[in-house]
């Protein structure tokens, strides 16, 4: 089946091609001039990646793929290529490769972090029990600067324009967590880099002057177990870093926060607690986790309120601006249905035992009216706003 796994654009003098890592039966590296839109270049990879980056490499293309096979340097110098193996899970499972990302280099220095795939451990002495880690291997390679004659042609055999050499290794401890719980994705920031988890956590680490760690933790964030991190990027312009769950939702993240130690009566590790709401959804209001089971039009306004059971939600919408303007959360009762009056002031929400009451507000519901009546699955406005109809079972109510 033919199918592209990732593409990234060159960098450096080569900035006008494109380079995707290609998935099927035979996964390979395929290399285009986005200007002509022609193929350079087919180079066969015998491992299958699921990630592809680009090197920030000026004078050839270079690109690294990562998988669980582990993390290979490509690079293609004239009409020829080479790879180098950075990293090799055939002698070693803990070189399987989640994910990687290069970071800010300056001064012919180039950085890069791989995040590794969880592999059991055992700890202690004695009586041995089995725990669970990840590593963060940490890489850094000055630019190799060739020679080249009079016609421009480089001199002397072909290597890679890089040269990476492992610098550093993080151990990350999965103490406590579920089985599937892990470490999940990468991405640089200004000063260093951050990794995301698919229990909610996100760590952030920064350069140091020290030469036997020169990355070290900052800081650590728990979004909550409900946000499962599946893919974080970076925004240089404004310093926030974009995470995206398994839920849909996306986050905007400041890379530097003010944080504050727990007490040790709350976590006996001091984790750090956030200040404020720094953290927050994209769009103001974010979006529903699940599928919506009901919704109501005002036929006045330009709004419209959904129902979403699986986070027991109601948000009013504003269809011509295309915003959530109102979020309200039901706590534990599950919503069933939701009408709402023609001039999108008023609303009311079934449940399973109770019909409740809204004003819509500005930023917020507020109840003013509530009836006990169990098993009503649909409920409508009338026309005039005047009467409200309820289906309970096979009786029609009229409010």
């Amino acid at each position: 089946k033919f199918q592209f796994v990732g593409s990234v654009f060159a960098k450096g003098h080569s900035s006008k091609r494109v380079v995707a890592l290609h998935g099927g039966s035979q996964y390979e590296l395929i290399v285009w001039n986005w200007e002509t839109r022609k193929i350079i270049k087919h180079i066969p990879i015998p491992d299958a990646s699921d990630r592809i980056r680009c090197a920030p490499a000026q004078e050839n293309v270079m690109v690294t793929c990562s998988g669980k096979h582990g993390l290979k340097a490509w690079y293609i110098a004239g009409e020829g290529h080479g790879n180098v193996t950075l990293l090799t899970s055939a002698s070693d499972p803990s070189e399987r490769v989640l994910d990687h990302v290069w970071m800010p280099s300056g001064n012919g220095i180039n950085k890069m972090v791989a995040l590794s795939c969880p592999v059991d451990a055992h700890e202690g002495h004695g009586k041995h029990h089995n725990i669970r880690r990840q590593y963060l291997n940490i890489f850094e390679g000055r630019d190799q600067v060739s020679t080249k004659d009079q016609t421009g042609t480089s001199k002397g055999p072909m290597g890679a324009p890089i040269l990476l050499e492992c610098r550093q290794t993080v151990c990350l401890k999965l103490n406590g967590l579920e089985e599937e719980d892990q470490f999940s994705c990468v991405a640089s920031t200004q000063k260093g880099f951050c990794i995301g988890s698919t229990f909610g956590q996100m760590s952030f680490y920064e350069r140091t002057d020290d030469k036997r760690e020169p990355y070290i933790e900052v800081r650590s964030i728990s979004l909550g177990p409900e946000h499962d991190i599946c893919g974080i990027n970076l925004l240089p312009s404004e310093g926030i870093v974009a995470a995206m769950t398994t839920a849909g939702r996306l986050l905007s993240i400041p890379s530097e926060m003010n944080i504050r130690p727990g007490s040790s009566e709350e976590d006996d590790e001091d984790e750090e607690k956030l200040i404020g709401s720094d953290v927050s959804d994209f769009s103001y209001g974010g979006n529903h986790t699940g599928a919506i089971t009901g919704a109501a039009v005002a036929k006045e306004r330009s709004i419209i309120a959904t129902l979403c059971p699986h986070d027991n939600t109601l948000r009013v919408w504003n269809y011509e601006t295309k915003k959530c303007e109102l979020k309200h959360d039901f706590g534990s009762d599950e919503p069933v249905s939701v009408t709402m009056h023609a001039n999108g002031m008023f609303l009311v929400v079934a449940f399973k035992d109770r019909l409740r009451g809204y004003n819509v507000g500005m930023a917020a519901l507020k109840p003013y009216k509530e009836v006990i009546q169990k098993g009503c699955k649909q409920i409508e406005y009338s026309n005039s706003g005047a009467y409200i109809a309820a289906s309970s079972g096979i009786n029609l109510l009229v409010f």
